[in-house]
């Protein structure tokens, strides 16, 4: 049975994500921390762009920063955009000896469907993975459908191991 481990900090930077924005005295309240110590995480938090600390007369407000969840998103998709373009330079490196002349997908499914000779499938595959890859990476620049999308990441990661396996 696996639990995650929460801080009080964790718990801080959750309440804000909830709430948005909450005074000093309402978040010590609510978690039952001092707001001096509070307000301690609170400015390492601030420095680490996590929250603005915002002062209305004398009352300061902790203020969620909504970019620390779009950086995030946009980090992993930095992350998974290199490893998709990692996995297509490997591809496209991979000399397999052919006699096909593949022009689409179609071609490519046929070879997969029809032929018996291992060099052929493997350069089909090849083709294939390119084929997968190079729309991916065109896919995540304008992601609308991220259910879809990680479900195209997840079959073309199949058929890469599946692929490293054949050479």
């Amino acid at each position: 049975m696996s639990e995650n481990i929460k801080t009080a900090v964790d718990l801080l930077i959750e309440l804000l994500k909830k709430k948005k924005k909450i005074t000093l005295d309402e978040a010590s309240k609510e978690l039952g921390i001092p707001a001096n110590i509070i307000n301690e995480w609170a400015t390492f938090l601030e420095e680490e762009k996590i929250l603005k600390i915002e002062y209305r007369f004398t009352t300061p407000y902790l203020i969620f920063n909504e970019d620390v969840n779009n950086k995030t998103k946009k980090s992993n998709l930095d992350m998974i955009e290199r490893k998709l373009s990692t996995m297509l330079a490997f591809v496209k490196r991979q000399e397999i000896k052919h006699k096909l002349k593949i022009k689409d997908i179609a071609g490519i499914k046929s070879v997969l469907k029809n032929s018996k000779d291992k060099c052929e499938l493997s350069y089909a595959q090849k083709k294939y993975l390119e084929f997968e890859l190079t729309k991916l990476l065109g896919d995540i620049k304008n992601i609308k459908d991220k259910d879809k999308f990680k479900d195209g990441v997840k079959d073309v990661l199949k058929r890469f191991d599946s692929f490293k396996k054949c050479l």
